[in-house]
């Protein structure tokens, strides 16, 4: 498939949509806003967002996809305003004559800003504030809690998919606002690498048009998620540094999987550290693996304290932000230890995980908000 900025528009234009421009890749997919037009008039309405999936040899049909056929209509009827599901699914094909091929396309409502990780990076000191961390979290574990109320786990959580929701939404910005928007956004910039540098343009974008991210936000890309058990061939397709360890061993996997990566998430949001990141230069990238190796060399390649509780407690110890009390550390840290459990069974359910962080979120709520106005 072509690059994103040289897709042509009519590859993506019917009566119904007129493409503004795309915000994102990744793995499977490729994302654009548009506008929603109607069909007799032709007067340009709401924005939406297209997910526009890679086609697939095996043709197996995602969960993601069944919903914005509709055959999960609960789902919608009792959405949860933290979780972007898709509402639709229509087919365009790529321009080429007899060897069109059809591509299934997702329509969502309009999509955040940029995700938490981004804008993180985008900071000097690597982390959101804390007042921004506090909301962050409590809104991703509000999402889960809906998706495993309904037996559904997301299967890539992580924070690239939670997306902060601007003050001012993005459906009543103006054409120049979301051009501009779109055009600071560090799409070909890796992750790993992703610094103030690249996010320069975006930040100043928020900055100068006086809109403020709070920490509110949405979790989106559904392409991972299942009803139940996970199924085996999404195994690879998560990300490595908040995977659950059973996924990477190649073991059955569920629900609690997801506990493992909202645990990491949570340190990450909290410290802005990978806590699980590979001893890179003693060993490639996951990516330069295959999976067969990987799962033999797991224990190498991870740091210990990814299999020691007590020394992972001791690590997430020297990482927290210094205006955390230590009875906020020790009961995050109490937290994290029972999510981060390596028998998937003993983890905490998301209903636990709620309430145990009701308990810990006044605390630095209040911690938080005397520096927020100084660290923004």
């Amino acid at each position: 498939m072509a690059d994103m900025e040289s897709i042509p528009s009519e590859y993506l234009k019917s009566n119904e949509y007129s493409i503004i421009g795309g915000i994102g890749k990744g793995n499977s997919s490729k994302v654009y806003i548009a506008r929603e037009e109607t069909d007799q008039t032709a007067c340009l309405r709401n924005l939406v967002a297209l997910k526009v999936l890679y086609p697939d040899e095996d043709e197996f049909v995602t969960l993601e996809e069944r919903i914005a056929r509709g055959e999960l209509p609960h789902l919608i009827r009792h959405s949860c305003e933290q979780v972007l599901l898709p509402t639709k699914l229509v087919v365009f094909a790529m321009p080429g004559g007899a060897s069109e091929t059809p591509q299934q396309t997702l329509v969502m409502p309009t999509i955040g800003g940029p995700s938490i990780f981004e804008y993180a990076r985008g900071r000097d000191c690597g982390r959101v504030p804390l007042p921004m961390a506090v909301l962050a979290i409590e809104d991703a574990i509000s999402a889960l809690k809906f998706l495993h109320k309904h037996d559904i786990g997301h299967g890539d959580f992580h924070n690239r998919n939670l997306l902060l929701l601007p003050s001012s939404p993005i459906s009543q910005w103006s054409d120049e606002q979301l051009q501009t928007y779109m055009s600071s956004r560090p799409l070909h910039a890796h992750a790993a690498e992703l610094g103030p540098k690249h996010m320069s343009s975006t930040m100043s974008f928020f900055a100068e048009n006086d809109i403020t991210l709070d920490g509110r936000i949405l979790l989106v890309d559904f392409g991972s998620a299942y009803q139940g058990q996970g199924p085996e061939w999404l195994t690879d397709d998560a990300r490595f540094v908040t995977n659950a360890p059973e996924r990477l061993k190649g073991h059955a996997w569920g629900l609690p999987s997801d506990i493992w990566s909202l645990g990491a998430t949570i340190i990450e949001i909290l410290t802005g550290t990978e806590i699980f990141r590979p001893e890179i230069n003693r060993y490639p990238g996951p990516c330069d693996f295959g999976r067969d190796e990987v799962r033999e060399r797991i224990h190498e390649m991870l740091p210990p304290w990814r299999w020691e509780p007590n020394e992972l407690k001791s690590e997430m110890r020297s990482l927290w932000p210094p205006e955390l009390s230590i009875t906020s550390c020790r009961q995050l840290e109490n937290m994290l230890e029972k999510m981060l459990l390596l028998e998937p069974a003993q983890r905490l359910s998301i209903t636990e995980v709620a309430e145990i962080w009701r308990s810990i979120r006044e605390d630095l709520k209040l911690r938080g908000a005397a520096r927020f106005e100084h660290e923004r």
